[in-house]
């Protein structure tokens, strides 16, 4: 696993944005009391949008093709998340989203952000500690990706994440293009390169 790069630009804009990713977290977990009178579905997560139905397996739950896309898509009820459907993610504006099985709303988790990997439960995979929030984003723009990090800012805390602790993994062009990018710089905290490049853009920035 590579060093860790913090951003080094955009802590002005970071704190603001957290302010905001704050109260709107705040307004999500009175919503989900108030819907989960006191005993929530495990499988159920409130979101901006509407409520999630996610697969439950014997370690994680895993919220499959999540849309993400602005404008935001709302629906009434509860949206079914249990499998994956859409074949078209990376053009849909669709993540997935995995989190150890027994997280409940607002653990503060840190967030893992894989940009065009696999899915992968948060245990089953070596390079993961079990505690965390796995989020995998289709390769795609960059445009969209900071969609869906914007989407991650404003829903982590229901599936139990930290929106101020939010890591990238990837390609190190795609973590290059972050870097480099003002309108990325609030979006996340840092990252884990697989090479030089996204370090040498941070130095640069």
């Amino acid at each position: 696993m590579g060093t860790m790069t913090m951003t080094g630009a955009g802590v002005a804009q970071r704190m603001a944005f957290g302010a905001i990713s704050a109260a709107l977290a705040a307004g999500l977990l009175a919503t989900a009391g108030r819907a989960s009178g006191g005993d929530p579905d495990p499988s159920v997560v409130r979101t901006d949008q509407g409520g999630l139905r996610g697969e439950i397996t014997a370690s994680a739950r895993v919220f499959h093709d999540v849309p993400y896309a602005s404008p935001a898509q709302e629906w009434q009820g509860v949206r079914d998340a249990t499998a994956a459907r859409t074949p078209c993610a990376d053009a849909c504006g669709a993540l997935t989203v995995t989190t150890p099985r027994g997280v409940s709303v607002g653990a503060g988790l840190p967030v893992d952000v894989r940009l065009g990997g696999s899915s992968t439960a948060p245990d089953d995979s070596p390079a993961d500690p079990p505690d965390v929030v796995l989020v995998t984003v289709p390769a795609g723009e960059l445009a969209a990706q900071q969609a869906a990090l914007h989407w991650l800012h404003r829903n982590a805390v229901p599936f139990g994440g930290d929106p101020d602790a939010i890591t990238l993994h990837g390609p190190s062009a795609q973590l290059c293009a972050h870097l480099a990018s003002p309108d990325s710089a609030y979006l996340f905290a840092g990252t884990r390169p697989a090479t030089g490049c996204a370090t040498a853009a941070a130095r640069g920035r």
